[in-house]
């Protein structure tokens, strides 16, 4: 991995694909910010050159700290460029650094499995090699229904995240139509 100066500019943060390695939902860390501005920038955030757009960046892992360096209005950060990562790797790596920085909530495991299908893993291929980092039981119906949660409403998916509605009870959601979810929930 190479280390760049690159500026903040370069690094797309709002294309249709921006968030293609990301698995963030509904979480803020304030602890971020203040170690940024105590201290710095840390660790090196990792991007890809995007390649859908000239002289610009994807974020692999780092998009939290990305945004905090742009509030604080810095104009550019050393970033580990990966180039030669395909899709696969790239979402590996994002993977174990989320999971050994910070751990996900249940939306956030939705959105590992959904990814990762997404770049053409099967069920059997999520349950021996994701699922058990996820610490989800290993079953298709299971993988199944923690990706129909993702069809949920903004608001419910939000209560799910924060643990405010029990995951089991998000699944019985997805069942029922707009009108008694919405007396459901």
């Amino acid at each position: 991995m190479e280390l760049v100066k690159v500026l903040l500019s370069e690094i797309d943060l709002s294309s249709e694909n921006y968030d293609r390695y990301l698995f963030n939902y509904e979480r803020v860390s304030n602890s971020i910010t203040d170690s940024i501005k105590k201290v710095g920038l840390i660790n090196s955030v990792i991007i890809k050159k995007n390649l859908d757009a000239d002289q610009t960046y994807i974020v692999v892992c780092g998009y939290q700290r990305i945004l905090v360096c742009q509030e604080l209005g810095w104009e550019c950060i050393e970033a580990k460029v990966i180039d030669e990562f395909s899709d696969e790797e790239a979402l590996l790596l994002a993977l174990h650094d989320n999971l050994s920085t910070r751990g996900f909530n249940e939306i956030e495991k939705a959105i590992v499995l959904k990814k990762f299908m997404n770049i053409g893993y099967s069920h059997d291929r999520l349950i021996s090699d994701i699922v058990p980092l996820l610490g989800i039981p290993q079953s298709i119906k299971i993988i199944d229904r923690y990706l129909s949660v993702l069809s949920l409403e903004s608001e419910i998916k939000r209560f799910v995240a924060k643990g405010e509605l029990e995951l089991e009870k998000a699944f019985l959601l997805v069942s029922l139509d707009d009108t008694d979810k919405d007396i459901a929930f």
